[in-house]
């Protein structure tokens, strides 16, 4: 509990350091609601074999809560699982109109079902990983607030998204390793690992992002985020620390089982040298970064299935598909998160075995 607690107080000094900053809101004209479907008033086919359905529904919350409106909903054929039923909740749209305020549905809403399912998940994380899920739940917690709550408004505020972004992967690395892991000595050993592997990591997703002429518009999100933005964002730079960010987490996963497998192979016998355990660590890594390469491309892969349906179609010559810069993103994302874990492996076990390992005289 000391080591919990020092590391939180490390954790809040940090938070300190990089406080919040105030970002004004660009303005909206537009207001969201909850709502919920009382009735389907009509639903009638259009001559463009399109369903137009006529909903009454109710107002859940807000300056409106309680009122009753109506809105039209539209679904094409192939959507047709998207026509709505009485007793759905629905997230709603009011806009200005000629003849005054226009309502549309945006949405289902699920919330409440995304709830059941984060409990559900910190249920089972708790119960078989006991004190030591409970800590990694809070330090991750303490990471998310960092990245939402210090990183991206510093972003929005005009910040380098470098200068931000790095120093913030750092502490969210230092926070989610000793609030989970605890003060020891296998715990330093990961952060080393992890700081020097985030350093690598860093300098390949600048020399790969310039190489392939990579500009952070590969997404629809980031054209939009340039067009909803009051400041112009460095999307280039927001790149870079996207693809830091998503490897921080398989990285810590690397650096900390790596170094747990070293405690114990060293407890197991004590007399081995630094040599034998950064041999038999380096046995135990290859086998982790074999399973653990296909986890991080197929992770990026499976958020990209639109896209392979998309080579399906022979819209444009496959070449030209691959050329595109999303394209490109996601290979350069996908390339410099796998050789930043590959190159930990090494990295975490000369540290380890020379903490650990018996010295020779």
């Amino acid at each position: 509990m000391k080591n919990f607690f020092g590391s939180l107080t490390l954790g809040l000094v940090a938070l300190f350091v990089f406080s919040p900053v105030a970002v004004q809101a660009a303005e909206s004209v537009n207001v969201f609601y909850k709502a919920e479907v009382l009735s389907i008033e009509r639903s009638t086919p259009t001559p463009d074999q399109q369903t137009e359905q006529t909903l009454s529904v109710k107002i859940l919350n807000g300056e409106r809560q309680d009122e009753t409106v109506q809105v039209t909903h539209t679904v094409s054929p192939e959507y047709k699982n998207r026509l709505f039923e009485r007793g759905d909740k629905v997230v709603i749209i009011e806009t200005p109109g000629i003849d005054g305020p226009e309502f549309f549905i945006t949405d289902h809403y699920r919330l409440p079902s995304l709830v059941v399912v984060v409990v559900i998940f910190l249920l089972i994380a708790v119960w078989f990983a006991r004190k030591r899920g409970a800590f990694a739940i809070v330090g991750l917690v303490i990471g998310i607030f960092i990245l939402a709550g210090v990183v991206v408004p510093r972003i929005t505020a005009g910040w380098n998204p470098l200068a931000i972004g790095i120093p913030g992967a750092l502490v969210i690395s230092f926070i989610s390793l000793y609030v989970a892991h605890g003060w020891n000595k296998k715990t330093h050993v990961a952060m080393v690992a992890t700081l020097l592997s985030i350093a690598i990591a860093a300098v390949l997703s600048v020399v790969a992002v310039y190489v392939t002429q990579l500009f952070g518009f590969g997404s629809e999100d980031a054209q939009a985020l340039q067009l909803a933005g009051q400041r112009a964002i460095d999307l280039k730079g927001l790149l870079f620390v996207s693809i830091m960010i998503g490897v921080l987490g398989v990285l810590d996963d690397v650096t900390t089982a790596l170094a747990a497998t070293v405690e114990e192979i060293h407890k197991a016998n004590l007399r081995l040298s630094t040599k034998e355990l950064y041999r038999r660590a380096l046995n135990v890594g290859r086998e982790h970064i074999a399973s653990l390469i296909n986890t991080l491309v197929f992770a990026y892969a499976g958020a990209a299935m639109p896209l392979f349906l998309l080579f399906s179609l022979d819209l444009q010559p496959f070449w030209v598909t691959l050329n595109s810069e999303f394209m490109a993103e996601e290979i350069v994302r996908t390339l410099v998160g796998s050789t930043a874990l590959v190159l930990a492996v090494p990295i975490t076990a000369v540290i380890a075995a020379r903490a650990y390992g018996k010295q020779q005289k």
